[in-house]
């Protein structure tokens, strides 16, 4: 049961309920003055215009959540879900859902959008044959084959119906092995609910990949091999769905060694206008199979009236296909179905190398329009990209990058690429929302850095949640009603289904700042000019901004006003393309890190998989992308490893595209905005000015003495400081709330340590940190939500970063002295500089409102430390004794009854290292 103060919380974070604000979309509302900037210079916007000195610039579209719920367990007797499938009852509006517990293999089915009360059905799916057990998802159902079992490990909800989409083995004598059962294909089962009654039907197997046991044994089936339907054309009669296409793949596990077959079916599922419960089901029928060869394993495929898209990876082997029927007979029929192959992507004669890749996207739901699907990115750049399938399979299919740019990491070389493997919409014929689970395809990458993001028009995704921190990137998720479903799927600690509320989503374009820095491409003692050469059989062309033709428009749109290069080649080659020849100063570069903030433009219709680097010498830093998306600018930071020795150095910039054999043909244009040394790049500036000087932004607030609340909705632009640059950054502020007396409170980020401190800075510039938040590590495009309040004797900081991973309580509030009254918010430090770019969505004030934690002990009324966990007046050694007893997750509440978790000192519902971190900082003797 949620606890009054995190009510109380929450109706804080509705930025709509009360209070002062200023919001910000391409210009300021509310009730709070206007901005003030200070930019002694004209600027320029991302769209090309022109912005007068001391004028505000505007962003880009930023999608962001209306409130950051948290995670709350509501059911906890399944201990690993593997299979999250959710959807409608037949009534179209009761929620249903199906949960498979892949440790006790039991499926659970919810009617009811109330999880707390416990399943409607449970059945378990252990089945004993001679002895041997198998699980089979028909086990003692009618529908039951004595040597077939149907294991679950996909599927959809139809209104009233499941859909498993199984992995089907055959039971098999072995003369060495005795009788064992063997995967050999996949089939779908369906579960009807009519009329209050369950029953279970085979709706169809489909035969083995090449109709052998060639591969047989082999684990089949991935949470994104079924997870959508799809509207028929005239579908929908009433507002009711009554006709829908489900396509599916046979999806082959990479082990024991890489796959190299695939199948992609369709079915379609139909029921009566008047909305009987019982569908009937045309197909499954095979589309389109591959055994062998160089093709990997089938990905996912969406369904459009102009055809079903299918995807096939991995690596240069992938492709992009599209089936089309187009015979006269019926669509049953899959001699009427043609074939369309690199429809995205080029592969050369006899497949010797050089090919260009296809989009190897890994989950895909219905768009938008008929005609269009939303594609879920696989190790590529944009995480989210959208395509639209034309009537003439010959003109290829395009996408469009809607969310997503991979972390500017050094030491990576571009390996943290992102991953969407998982996308669930759900009542796309009445236009429902889209959740989809994205995370970074590296090892270095953490559960806790993946998101949850959520759109409702299909075209705007805004970060709501991060992962369960115990658990994998891996870990299932659905949407429940109004609200978002996940598991801590392989987690020791954490188990159960956890629940959030499904927020709003609003799009604006937020108010930037940039910091002042030098641009080292202008500077008036430079030797050289910018120039560049092609490599490699590459050809190399400036592209003027402006003019008529297509090229030069979109020149036009290319950030920045440095030059625009067209690198061009027909045909395969060496690896090196172009070396971009920079400009130094007489001396060379002082020693520092130094960042080129280059964009790039993909022209060919397939991958683009770039890499840049510096050439300087011993040191090799590189920098790879993977463009997915056509004729969009994308960023493609270079940033050298910190504390480099450029010190002297004339260094080139170098493009390349490695490859395993020849490098493809490639059509790109590419633009470098800015290089600075020990810096982020600075604001974008209509002239050739080297030193710019900071872009100051500040707001006026009424003198509002304690107690009070303001709230900041901030955004880490697509080029911004993101988790793998904090080693860049010293405590960099954010904000500065200027008192009355003189004196200031800033928000500070410790970008290297994930943390967030609230510190008072006294008139004098001496400076006390008076709280800390953990566990905050903001990704690029994430909005950072941050709460400071004030009351008498008490002051409190709540940050959030690409959403919540627990259900929110109470703000983190520490005691201290009467505060003057709040007059102004600066961004940045108390001088209005700014050691990276931000992007402003809101600034909110709450007058006379606080609900802050401020550590009393409801029993005795006494001050205590946050992390004097043994209550002797003193954080020490029995503390972090205490504290490593209780490593774990905190336990759950007994009915309505709280439960003390002391040690979860960040509030995140486990005690890790975060909360390590947190005693360690706070040692010594507690306050009296």
């Amino acid at each position: 049961m949620m606890s009054v103060a995190a009510v109380m919380l929450i109706s804080l974070l509705a930025s709509s309920q009360g209070g002062l604000h200023a919001r910000f979309d391409a210009a300021q509302e509310g009730e709070l003055p206007a901005v003030v900037v200070d930019r002694p210079a004209v600027a320029l916007q991302r769209d090309g215009s022109i912005v007068p000195p001391n004028e505000p610039r505007w962003g880009r579209p930023h999608a962001t959540a209306d409130a950051f719920g948290g995670w709350t367990r509501v059911w906890g007797e399944s201990s690993n879900v593997t299979v999250l499938l959710s959807g409608y009852d037949s009534d179209d509006s009761t929620p249903m859902l199906a949960v498979i517990n892949g440790n006790q293999m039991v499926v659970n089915v919810f009617v009811g959008a109330r999880l707390a009360s416990g399943p409607e059905l449970t059945k378990s799916m252990w089945r004993y044959e001679d002895g041997v057990g198998v699980v089979d998802l028909l086990a003692g159902t009618l529908a039951q084959r004595p040597d077939h079992a149907y294991r679950p490990r996909a599927g959809t909800v139809l209104p009233g119906c499941v859909l498993f989409l199984c992995q089907r083995s055959v039971r098999v004598d072995d003369p060495v092995d005795g009788e064992q059962w063997l995967a050999e294909g996949v089939s779908v089962v369906a579960l009807d609910h009519a009329r209050g009654q369950w029953s279970w039907r085979l709706v169809g197997d489909v035969a083995p990949i090449g109709g052998d046991d060639s591969q047989r044994g082999r684990t089949r089936v991935y949470s994104s091999s079924m997870t959508n339907y799809f509207p028929a054309t005239d579908g929908v009669v009433d507002g009711r769905l009554v006709d829908a296409w489900i396509p599916f793949v046979d999806y082959l596990v990479h082990t024991p060694e890489p796959a190299s077959a695939g199948q992609c079916m369709l079915l379609r599922a139909r029921r009566s206008e008047v909305g009987t419960t019982r569908w009937s089901f045309e197909g499954p029928v095979l589309l389109h199979e591959f055994n062998g060869g160089t093709k990997r394993h089938s990905h996912a495929a969406g369904w459009t009236p102009n055809g079903v898209l299918l995807s096939i990876g991995d690596g240069i082997d992938s492709e992009v296909a599209l089936l089309v029927h187009d015979g006269p007979g019926v669509w049953t029929d899959p001699t009427q179905w043609t074939m369309h192959h690199d429809v995205h992507g080029a592969p050369l004669a006899d497949g010797d190398g050089g090919d260009v890749g296809a989009n190897q996207f890994w989950s895909v739901a219905p768009g938008d329009e008929p005609n269009t699907l939303i594609c879920g990115g696989d190790n590529v750049s944009g995480a989210i990209l959208r395509t639209t399938i034309p009537e003439d399979p010959a003109q290829g299919v395009r996408f469009e990058r809607l969310w997503g740019v991979q972390p500017a990491d050094i030491g990576d070389a571009g390996n943290a690429q992102c991953t969407c493997s998982l996308m669930h919409r759900l009542k796309p014929e009445s236009a429902g929302p889209l959740l989809a689970r994205f995370y970074l395809e590296s090892p270095m990458s953490q559960v806790y850095e993946g998101r949850l993001l959520v759109s409702e028009d299909c075209r705007n995704f805004a970060t709501t949640a991060g992962l369960r921190i115990s658990g994998s990137k891996l870990a299932p998720m659905a949407l429940f009603g109004g609200s978002m479903l996940t598991t801590p799927l392989g987690s020791s600690v954490d188990y159960g289904l956890y629940q959030m509320p499904l927020p709003s989503v609003s799009v604006h374009r937020p108010l930037c700042i940039g910091p002042a820095s030098v641009n080292e491409l202008y500077r008036d003692d430079l030797i050289g000019t910018l120039d560049i050469g092609a490599d490699g059989g590459a050809t190399v062309s400036e592209i003027a901004r402006g003019g008529s033709d297509d090229l030069a428009e979109l020149a036009a749109s290319a950030p920045g006003i440095g030059p625009v290069w067209h690198i061009q080649r027909d045909m395969p080659g060496e690896a090196d393309l172009a070396t971009i020849v920079l400009p130094a100063p007489e001396a060379g570069w002082q020693e520092g890190s130094m960042w080129a903030q280059l964009w790039i433009a993909n022209l060919t219709a397939g991958m683009l998989r770039p890499q840049a680097h510096f050439d300087l010498g011993p040191i090799d830093p590189r920098h790879r992308v993977a463009v997915a998306s056509e004729r969009q600018w994308v960023p493609f930071d270079l940033i050298t490893e910190l504390d480099d020795p450029t010190a002297g150095a004339f260094p080139t910039l170098d493009l390349s595209l490695p490859a395993n054999g020849p490098s493809p043909p490639t059509d790109f244009l590419i633009t470098l905005d800015s290089l600075t040394v020990g810096a982020a790049p600075p604001w974008p500036s209509s002239e050739s000015i080297a030193e710019r000087p900071a872009e100051r932004v500040s707001l006026d607030l009424p003198t509002t003495a304690p107690p009070w609340t303001l709230e900041l909705d901030l955004a880490v632009p697509e080029m911004g400081v993101d988790r793998g640059l904090g080693d860049r950054f010293s405590r960099p502020p954010l904000v500065s709330l200027a008192l009355e007396d003189g004196s200031h409170l800033q928000v500070v980020a410790d970008l290297l340590y994930g943390r967030f401190e609230l510190v008072l800075r006294a008139t004098g510039g001496e400076e006390t940190v008076l709280v800390t938040n953990y566990g905050l590590r903001p990704a690029r495009l994430d909005t950072v939500r941050l709460r400071i309040s004030v009351e008498t004797g008490g002051v409190g900081l709540d940050c959030v970063s690409g959403g919540r991973r627990t259900e929110p309580a109470r703000m983190q509030g520490t005691h201290y002295a009467m505060l003057p009254a709040l007059q102004s918010v600066t961004f940045g430090a108390v001088d209005g500089t700014l050691d990276m770019p931000i992007e402003v969505l809101r600034v909110s004030l709450w007058p006379g409102e606080a609900d802050i934690d401020l550590g009393i002990r409801p029993e005795s009324g006494d001050i205590w430390c946050h992390a004097d966990l043994d209550l002797d007046g003193f954080v020490g050694g029995s503390d972090i004794l205490v504290l490593l007893n209780a490593w774990g997750a905190c336990p759950e509440p007994d009915g309505d009854d709280p439960v003390d978790c002391l040690e979860d000192l960040t509030g995140d519902g486990i005690v890790d290292v975060s909360d390590l971190l947190n005693l360690l900082t706070n040692l010594g003797p507690c306050q009296s």
